[in-house]
């Protein structure tokens, strides 16, 4: 089966919206609970019976992975060279919100070094 970072992505913020701690896949759907294990395998959530909860690193990445306009840039680039890794794609989201927090601090004068 191939890994869908679109799928991951979208599983992982609605996991966070999620009304309630854990959230329980249907059973019929095994292509949703590969993506949910590989999230599990990453440390993003975790397995409760059969339900998941995010992880503390599940939260941190929903941050990196929440601005919409910055991710389908990282899934135009993916496609521009025919693809990356989920991993990769969390690192160019990284640098890119890093870059944006580093024009902020600078805009506002704020020294902290």
């Amino acid at each position: 089966m191939r890994l869908d970072p679109a799928l991951l992505r979208d599983m992982l913020l609605d996991l966070e919206d999620a009304p309630t701690a854990f959230l329980r896949p249907s059973r019929d759907d095994t292509r949703v609970w590969y993506h949910y294990q590989i999230l599990a395998d990453d440390g993003l959530v975790a397995a409760c019976g059969e339900s998941y909860r995010l992880t503390r690193a599940g939260h941190d990445t929903c941050a990196l992975l929440r601005d919409a306009t910055l991710w389908y840039r990282v899934m135009e680039i993916s496609e521009e060279v025919g693809g990356l890794s989920w991993a990769i794609m969390i690192e160019l989201c990284s640098a890119r919100l890093s870059k944006r927090v580093e024009r902020s601090i600078h805009r506002t004068g704020i020294d902290v070094r």
